[in-house]
């Protein structure tokens, strides 16, 4: 009997305790009536132990958290806001509280909640990776180029090319745009330090974007004034090897309508030298050394113009425009020294001056739908890019030893038109149980013609060298549809994501014929998953699946003439590469001085895409001439496992160290035409 009723008892005890908690929501906006992503909400109990619940809105703004029914001190604050603190009372609550719109100011920037921020602007969110840049006071007066050398896990090499890790199949966006122009340093440097908010940094990219490129995506965030008042700024850089520039931003905005203008113009002559050493024949010992200088001098202008209209609570338009103009003047000096049985036998030279001017417009637009309060909403966006390059070369190549004499004396002209249409539809909706589901699909077209004329001058009568002359047109349409689901579940965060893309790639050459048509299909999963281990640490896991598309210069199938002796030549029957992508990622703020965040990854990738050399006898103009044919092929597969370590401390108030060291294994395995590509070891760096 006494067990039946303590029995009871605790049931009766259990009973009570269902129902003593509820789940609270609400948006988070600011002066502007725009959303905050990532605010910290907290509630802390008016008990005398103080215990704080604390969460994060999401990129919408949204947040959903489980608590007592208590009386609570509510707070919502955010980097650069005024933090201010109410009274919730939840004691007589339902289980569903919706406290609606929240508004906090961000136009208030205080110093000392800047000061008190976390001092790691480095951050590990569920999908990516996040440094913040204005919290970083060493990026002002520099531009992105700058900002990205301090990004932890990206290299920039001293040519401006980007990688992450090493690899540099990288894909950037701005502000998640794609763009023609942003794998130029040139539009690199006329965005300023001052205008970028963050970057993200997204090793392992989920199903939302694109499934191209297994190096990651970095995407730029631009900041969107807040302020009503009309502001600008100018800015001017110069670096060496003639580096200068200036750059002029103005913008204004009001609860309806919010517009701003970005102008840069600069000029530089940047310098490249390389050597390379090639042997024909190992049983004659016959072999050539070639040294090549490039001095590149460029002027650029461009023009960004955009803006934001609130139709009314639910309704909002963007739009967006940027022109640029760029006129290029290349000098490319290259020499040729040429040994039989280690005796130098010829020394040649060849001259390359060109000239190019490129013209590009990109015009993006995009309509939001707010759905409800909980954050739901649609998109329907857009994007044209519009791009023209005319070039002209005249090119002198000449003997130097043994006798002085003229080899050639010839033109090139190349003329390209690029054309890329982009259309993307997406839905997110917020659920009731602290989950989040999106859809959405994208279709994009490129068309992109490349009319190429070689003609050699002889007894001053020109005529086209029908080896290297062409007219191509590459077509690729891209279709994709996507979903993912989010879940969060207290201090653990869940995502999956399926992607599926649908090729179509067709390239005809000279002048219509069709050299070859592709068409396949794909599916990309993605998995991640988020878990606090306490309020200042953080375990990630990361899964997904990628491609890497050959560009269309490795699949036009006609040469390039920029060196006489090593042609590059297109190879249409090159296969897509597949990558598999790991990683765990954990982050630990030690302190208010010191955080540090370590990261292991796996990379697989079948179908590996690398340059193949061949040396072969081609006709020029009717005559055989022994050149080296480069042609990129599938050679097999690799694996790479990694780790990185990211540390942040600030000894002083105004002083802020970064530290990074990557160290990756790989392993190699492949052939083509009987050349072995197997390969393996350590490859490290550190900053």
């Amino acid at each position: 009997m006494k067990v039946t009723l303590i029995s009871v008892l605790l049931l009766l005890c259990h009973i009570s305790g269902l129902g003593q908690n509820t789940t609270v929501t609400g948006i988070v906006k600011d002066e502007a009536n725009n959303v905050v992503p990532f605010a910290h909400v907290i509630f802390t109990e008016t008990t005398p132990s103080q215990k704080q619940h604390r969460c994060l809105t999401n990129e919408l703004g949204v947040f959903e958290i489980e608590i007592p029914k208590q009386l609570f001190n509510f707070e919502v604050s955010f980097v650069g806001s005024k933090s201010s603190k109410i009274e919730v009372d939840l004691r007589k609550s339902q289980d569903w509280e919706d406290m609606g719109e929240i508004a906090i100011e961000l136009s208030s920037m205080l110093e000392e909640v800047i000061v008190s921020t976390n001092t790691s602007a480095y951050q590990i969110e569920l999908d990516k990776k996040v440094y913040v840049v204005s919290n970083d006071i060493a990026n002002n007066g520099g531009n992105l180029i700058d900002v990205l050398e301090n990004v932890p896990s990206v290299q920039v090499e001293i040519d401006g090319n980007i990688s992450i890790r090493g690899t540099g199949n990288v894909r950037i966006l701005i502000d998640g745009k794609i763009s023609g122009l942003t794998n130029t340093t040139s539009l690199f440097k006329t965005i300023p330090a001052s205008s970028i908010e963050r970057i993200e940094v997204i090793t392992n990219p989920s199903s939302k974007y694109s499934s191209n490129g297994d190096g990651g995506i970095i995407n730029v965030i631009l900041k969107k004034d807040k302020k009503k008042m009309l502001s600008s700024s100018i800015e001017g850089f110069s670096g060496i090897r003639i580096n200068s520039g200036v750059n002029f931003n103005i913008s204004q905005s009001n609860d309806k309508f919010a517009w701003y203008l970005n102008s840069g113009l600069g000029y530089s002559e940047p310098k490249m030298t390389y050597s390379v050493h090639l042997q024909y024949d190992t049983a004659t010992s016959t072999e050539y050394f070639q040294d090549s200088e490039t001095l590149l001098s460029q002027f650029y202008f461009i023009n960004n113009i955009g803006g934001e209209l609130s139709l009314n609570a639910k309704h909002a338009i963007t739009a967006d425009i940027t022109y640029r103009l760029a006129n290029l003047n290349n000098v490319n000096s290259i020499q040729y020294q040429d040994f039989d049985e280690n005796l130098l036998s010829n020394t040649s030279t060849r001259v390359d001056h060109e000239e190019d001017k490129d013209n590009f417009l990109q015009a993006s637009s995009e309509y939001s739908l707010k759905l409800n309060e909980r954050g739901s909403q649609l998109k329907i966006s857009g994007l044209l890019q519009l791009s023209v390059e005319n070039g002209d070369s005249r090119i002198l190549e000449q003997n130097i030893i043994p006798v002085s004499t003229l080899i050639a004396n010839d033109f090139i002209r190349n003329d390209v038109t690029d054309n890329r249409y982009t259309f993307a539809l997406d839905y997110v909706t917020t659920l009731k149980d602290s989950s989040q589901f999106e859809l959405g699909c994208r279709n994009r077209n490129i068309n992109v013609k490349n009319d190429y004329l070689v003609e050699r001058t002889i007894n001053n009568i020109s005529s086209p060298v029908p080896e290297f002359t062409d007219n191509t047109n590459y077509q690729e349409n891209v279709t994709a549809f996507y979903s993912q689901y989010a879940k969060s579940l207290k201090k653990l965060k869940i995502q999956i994501g399926l992607r599926a893309e649908i090729t179509h790639l067709n390239l005809y050459s000279n002048y219509g014929m069709e050299v070859t048509k592709r068409r396949y299909a794909n599916l990309f999963p993605s998995f991640f998953l988020d878990y606090e281990l306490q309020p200042k640490q953080r375990l990630k896991l990361s899964f997904s699946r990628r491609i890497q598309r050959p560009w269309r210069n490795a699949i036009m199938s006609f040469n390039s003439f920029s060196d006489s002796r090593n042609i590059f030549a297109g190879n249409p029957e090159i296969n897509p590469s597949y990558a598999i992508l790991a990683e765990i990622g954990y982050q630990r703020d030690i302190n208010n001085r010191f955080a540090i965040t370590p990261s292991v990854f796996y990379k697989n990738r079948t179908d590996v895409m690398d340059f193949y050399v061949q040396n072969e006898n081609i006709t020029f103009s009717g005559i055989p001439q022994n050149v080296f044919v480069t042609r990129m092929v599938n050679i097999g597969n690799s694996n790479a496992l990694g780790i990185e370590i990211n540390t942040s401390y600030k000894p002083l108030k105004w002083l802020k160290i970064f530290n990074e060291l990557t160290i990756a294994y790989f392993q190699q395995k492949g052939n083509f035409n009987d050349f072995d590509y197997n390969s393996e070891g350590i490859l490290d760096s550190g900053d």
